[in-house]
């Protein structure tokens, strides 16, 4: 569940879908979230609008972000054990 509150330490993107990863804290420590959002522009109105429901041709381009969204968060954990360590 991604934490509306939070920002996000980095966003992927692909066309008009952009992919936010979050950095939260449980108390069982850190832990990373994701929420793939789709962004259109109403022309009627002028607004920028978003939404996580992702339309069937856009599915793939999801895939794909998803998938790099895994490897950035495990290079993300892999920072998190070294300042672990060093703290120690």
């Amino acid at each position: 569940m991604t934490n509306k509150t939070n920002k996000p330490i980095t966003k992927l993107y692909d066309g008009n879908l952009s992919l936010p990863i979050y950095k939260n804290m449980s108390k069982n420590g850190h832990f990373y979230s994701i929420g793939p959002v789709q962004r259109s522009y109403d022309a009627e109105n002028g607004e920028r609008q978003y939404t996580s429901s992702i339309s069937g041709d856009q599915i793939l381009r999801a895939q794909r972000l998803i998938g790099k969204s895994y490897d950035v968060i495990e290079e993300y954990k892999a920072i998190d054990r070294q300042s672990d360590k060093a703290a120690a």
